[in-house]
């Protein structure tokens, strides 16, 4: 009977842990949920870690994440790995990542673990995965053999190394073949291939953005390593200074690496002066990376140091120069040239604002120096009239053509002309329109420049009021060819466009506001934005006043405030306008007047400052209270009170309809 029950307990733990081949994506989806972290596809068996996955996996094997997987370090020591590779599989990613733990430092404080380690001679494949290092962890994949005869095989498709503290992968006495490989952050760089490596970097779908990319410390000799980048833009050139230590690097750009690049010896130097140091004649010397020689230095004769555009080289009064210098960057400092001691040899020097631009030595024929004119300097706010040549100089074609007199040396100058600074312009913003379009003919304009607005409302729509003001205030005159454009004239000064469209038949719910009266827009515009309503359902009041309680709600209203359940009913306007610095809030019922209505709206707009006095033209100005002063001339300023008649009445009591065309003017010029 225990044989039995045992043999069925055994059959029912092999339908759960072994499915056919076809169930495998069900049972990705339940790994995922179950917190197993990868499968093995051949046998179908799943695993709760990545290493142990791999670690049973049998040669011919698959082994699948199910998940994005932490690997532990924890214990592997030096030169162990996380994840060891030593069978014949194939490692699918799935599109997951790898990140890291528990990986332990050495005694001197440098990573000693890697996150994989391919091994044993072993064959494998890994794709569709991304390995996340960190400072603690050393190789991201660690391709190592002992000699040629356990070499490792890897193809790396579609593979991830991430921000490890040492090198993205290192192959050793292996093989490896990568497409779609794509690195960042890793300390060392990407790929270092090492004592009797090969390297195939395949495809066009390579992505290393470190400023390492791939190197060797073994390009020949015992131990050679084979790399093949044929497909893509790296070139090998030879690295010198503390740094590269005379390996041999690959890159498309010699500027990550150092400051000078010998091209005739394909060497990078990380120091300008030991490039400087190193060049012989003959040889041609770029400044790839600005630069500061600390030292005396000199372009030899018969060399040439190139300055790169957009590269200044700091000489700091140091450099001399036997050779040619050609300078498509900037030099900063004196630059001593020396003339030449042959009796058939003279110095051309060209000069922008004391700069050398060009300078080198040539050999006369017949008296005469036949040479390429320099490419034109360029000079941010001039423009370039040609170079100084005086007498016994043509140009034809490009080349210079100099008959040598007594002077060992000729010195031509750049000549330029201030260009005119472009007309500025100032841009045009668009506010959102609903139930429409609105299009401008363009989004900058110089001061004068006619701009023509497009309106297209929506079916059963019209405009309804189109307003452009200036910024900080003041509207702008808008002609209706009535025909669904406007324009207005740019000022010297960026603009607001605003559109609204209204339903052909538009109506207020209000008996007492008809579309012929004066202020029907100004209060259409204000009981559409919902900042204020009606005395009741059918009445506005256009002609009855206004209160401070009313204000500050309507005011706390444009600011996103929910001013309804308040008691009473302004408690919460009140409020906002006491804690925004907008209003004292006393006296929330009395009759609000005109300069206590700019002083609330000058304090919400944030009290900006208007230098010039618009005041004074007003024949009751003086009424204006001194604490209301700055807040009316300001209110002048924009446009936002226009005064009855020639007065301001700024003691006035305000009219509903009067405040409601403040409110919008307002909001049109502050784009609240």
């Amino acid at each position: 009977m225990k044989n039995k029950l045992l043999s069925a307990i055994l059959s029912i733990c092999m339908a759960v842990t072994v499915l056919p081949a076809a169930a495998l994506t069900a049972l990705a989806d339940d790994g995922a949920q179950t917190g197993n972290a990868a499968v093995n596809q051949t046998t179908s068996v799943q695993y709760a870690t990545l290493a142990e996955a791999v670690e049973t996996a049998q040669d011919g094997q698959t082994i699948q994440l199910l998940r994005n997987e932490t690997v532990s370090g924890a214990g592997k020591g030096k030169n162990g790995a996380a994840v060891l590779i030593t069978s014949d599989i194939v490692l699918d990613g799935a599109g997951y990542t790898i990140t890291t733990d528990g990986f332990e430092l050495d005694a001197s404080s440098n990573p000693q673990t890697h996150i994989i380690s391919v091994q044993n001679g072993a064959q494998v494949t890994i794709q569709d995965l991304t390995i996340q290092g960190s400072t603690s962890t050393k190789h991201g994949i660690n391709v190592w053999a002992p000699d040629l005869a356990s070499a490792v095989t890897l193809t790396l498709d579609n593979v991830a190394i991430h921000g490890c503290g040492t090198a993205g992968m290192v192959i050793n006495n292996s093989q490896v073949t990568a497409s779609g490989l794509s690195t960042s952050g890793n300390a060392w760089g990407a790929v270092n291939v090492d004592n009797n490596g090969q390297f195939t970097l395949s495809g066009t779908e390579n992505q290393m953005e470190e400023s390492v990319k791939l190197w060797t410390e073994k390009p020949q000799g015992e131990g050679a390593v084979t790399i093949d980048v044929s497909q893509s833009n790296l070139q090998p050139v030879r690295g010198e200074g503390t740094t590269l230590k005379g390996y041999t690097y690959y890159t498309d750009n010699v500027a990550e690496l150092g400051e000078g690049y010998n091209e005739t010896t394909q060497t990078v130097y990380e120091d300008l002066d030991a490039a400087l140091g190193a060049v012989a004649g003959g040889q041609r010397l770029r400044v790839v990376r600005s630069a500061a020689l600390d030292s005396a230095a000199t372009v030899p004769a018969g060399a040439t140091l190139a300055v790169d555009p957009g590269v200044t080289l700091t000489t700091n009064d140091q450099l001399d120069s036997q050779g040619e210098i050609i300078n498509q960057g900037a030099i900063d400092g004196q630059v001593t040239v020396s003339e030449p001691e042959q009796a058939d040899q003279y110095r051309v020097t060209y000069l922008s604002d004391d700069q050398v631009w060009y300078t080198a030595v040539l050999t006369q024929s017949g008296g005469v120096l036949t040479f390429p004119q320099p490419a034109d300097p360029a000079k941010e706010g001039y423009t370039f009239d040609g170079w100084d040549y005086g007498e016994n100089v043509n140009v034809a074609d490009g080349t210079v053509t100099l008959t040598v007199g007594a002077e060992k040396s000729y010195t031509f100058l750049a000549q330029w002309t201030t260009t005119p600074p472009a007309e500025p312009t100032y841009p045009i913003t668009v506010s959102p329109a609903q139930n429409g379009q609105v299009i401008v003919d363009r989004a900058n304009a110089p001061q004068g420049q006619l701009v023509t607005i497009t309106t297209i409302p929506n079916e059963g729509y019209a405009v309804s009021s189109i307003i452009v003001a200036r910024e900080g205030g003041g509207r702008l005159e808008v002609t209706d060819h009535q025909d669904g454009t406007y324009t207005f004239t740019m000022p010297g000064i960026s603009v607001g466009v605003e559109v609204l469209f209204a339903p052909v038949d538009q109506e207020l719910p209000f008996a007492d506001v008809l579309q012929d009266q004066w202020y029907f827009e100004s209060i259409y515009y204000i009981w559409q934005r919902d900042l204020m309503q009606g005395v009741s359902e059918s009445e506005f009041a256009p002609e009855s006043t206004s209160t401070r309680a009313m204000l500050m709600t309507i005011l706390a209203r444009l600011d996103g405030v929910d001013t309804d359940g308040g008691n009473p009913w302004y408690e919460k306007g009140q409020a906002w306008a006491m804690e925004n610095g907008v209003s004292d809030g006393t006296n929330p019922e009395g009759i609000v007047i005109r300069e206590q209505i700019v002083a609330m709206l000058y304090r919400y707009a944030g009290s900006p400052a208007v230098s010039e006095d618009h005041l004074a033209s007003f024949p009751d100005q003086a009424e204006v209270s001194g604490w209301a002063r700055d807040a009316m001339n300001w209110a002048v300023s924009i446009g936002l009170i226009q005064g009855r008649g020639d007065n301001l009445a700024p003691t006035q009591q305000a009219m509903r309809a009067e405040l409601a065309a403040m409110l919008q003017r307002f909001c049109v010029s502050t784009g609240k």
